[in-house]
């Protein structure tokens, strides 16, 4: 049980943080929908700024990428 509990506090707390991180997003195109009178489209466009791409895809890699090259470097010792 210990290391099953163990085990999920990364995944656990990535899944917090995206949760809060897309509750301030969803919070931000409300804002400016509701509060600016911007259409969805200008409000999602601004949501998804150069930060937010960056981001997201430094967290995309990390979590496959990094899995991939532990498979691949898993493979080469192998190998030897």
């Amino acid at each position: 049980f210990v290391n099953a509990l163990r085990g999920s506090v990364r995944p656990i707390l990535t899944y917090l943080f995206f949760l809060a991180f897309a509750a301030v997003k969803v919070a931000m195109i409300y804002a400016m929908i509701a509060n600016q009178n911007i259409d969805w489209v200008t409000a999602v466009e601004a949501a998804w700024d150069d930060e937010t791409q960056a981001i997201f895809s430094a967290i995309i890699a990390f979590w496959f990428g990094n899995r991939a090259m532990s498979k691949a470097h898993a493979r080469v010792q192998d190998k030897k």
